[in-house]
Parts: structure tokens; sequence; C-alpha cells
């Protein structure tokens, strides 16, 4: 017989198990391109740790888009972040006899039940790691759990000087499943996209050693 999308054709419990999925946020713009700045603040990424990316004055907007994608695990075609775009994908269809609530053309996710994530963008202070500021906080659900893009925008300078070791801010987009809420659908999250922001004006100590330092 045949199985709906979501369902699992091998063992013996034939279509009863759902098919494991992976959700992760990735990004959909160049917001950690790194490789332009090497060059300009002598960094080596052999020595000197996670590299200048985002480079910007503390009131500048960081712009910021993602997409949230969800992936059969033993799937085999290329991620909507490989190609470039969001992926066709629709909700609440039937296709070839069988209800989804998500289906996407490529086959590489379906599912039959609804769910939600909650999305965050959170800032950690290094200095005192029990310390973090919630900056972005929503709910990923419908075409939004199969790469359709979302922007956000945060002001990094709002978040306060403590937040700013070295010059440097670390933030996190992570996403998260209630399993409360909806038990039938039981993703594995990947882990947290993170972001590093650099205020403009720092730069490599004299010894060669990559230090950030304010002007």
């Amino acid at each position: 017989c045949e199985c709906p999308l979501h369902r699992d054709i091998k063992g013996d419990r034939h279509c009863r198990e759902t098919r494991k999925f992976t959700c992760q946020v990735k990004f959909r713009d160049q917001v950690q391109d790194c490789a332009q700045y090497y060059e300009e603040f002598g960094y080596d990424e052999r020595r000197d740790g996670d590299p200048p990316c985002s480079i910007m004055d503390d009131t500048e907007q960081l712009v910021v888009t993602t997409a949230v994608e969800c992936k059969f695990d033993d799937a085999t075609s290329p991620s909507s972040s490989a190609r470039g775009s969001d992926p066709e994908a629709a909700v609440d269809t039937t296709v070839d006899g069988f209800k989804y609530a998500y289906y996407v053309a490529d086959k590489s996710f379906a599912l039959g039940t609804p769910f939600s994530l909650d999305i965050e963008m959170t800032a950690f202070n290094f200095r005192r790691l029990s310390q973090s500021k919630k900056l972005v906080q929503g709910t990923v659900e419908g075409r939004g759990l199969m790469g359709q893009s979302v922007t956000y925008s945060v002001e990094p300078g709002a978040v306060g000087a403590d937040f700013f070791s070295g010059g440097r801010l670390y933030i996190e987009v992570l996403i998260s499943h209630d399993q409360w809420a909806s038990p039938t659908a039981a993703p594995t999250i990947a882990k947290a996209a993170p972001i590093f922001i650099d205020v403009r004006g720092l730069r490599s100590s004299s010894s060669g050693v990559f230090t950030w330092l304010l002007e």
C-alpha cells in the first residue's frame, strides 16, 4: 500500500511511524560574510578565533533575513538555502489523495499535523554568562516552517555596553518546540545560528595577536 509522504515505509509498522525530521535556522543574506575582512584586519583563522564578520557602528540597524527549514532526515533533495530562494510549498493541501498540513514540492518535507516553533534572537553577555537579553521573539508556523524568508531588524547599540566584550556582541538565533503543545510532531532542533557583531574602528594589537580594542 502507499503511504503519505510523512509516514515511514520501513519496518513492521508500515505507514504508522512519522518520518524523522529536523528543523533549523539558516541565513538568507550575507550577515556572516567574513572573508572580506580577513586582509583588512590581519585576521588569521589559525590563531584568532571567530573572525570579524558584521562590522558596524553601534547606532546602525542590523537587518537579518532568516529562514526556518524543516526537512526529513533521510531526504536527498537540496535544501532551499542551497537553491538560494524560498521553496515551492503549500499548506492545507491534498497531493495524490493524501491530505497534508505542510507539503514541499521537492518532497524534502511534508506533515499531516500542524505545529509551530518558537523563535528568538538573543544577545549574551560574555562577562556574565548567566545574563542574556531577548531582542526578537515570535512564532514560526505555516510556510514559515518550510523555508519562507523572514527579515528582522535590531539595533545592537540598544542592547547595552555590558554585552560588548572586547567590542564584540554575540547573538544567537534559535528555535524551540513545545512538545506539549503539539505532541504528534516532534522535530529534532538543530543548533542555534550565531551572529558576531564588531564595533567599527577596532583593530588588532601591535603584537600581531588579534585583539579588539575600542577607539
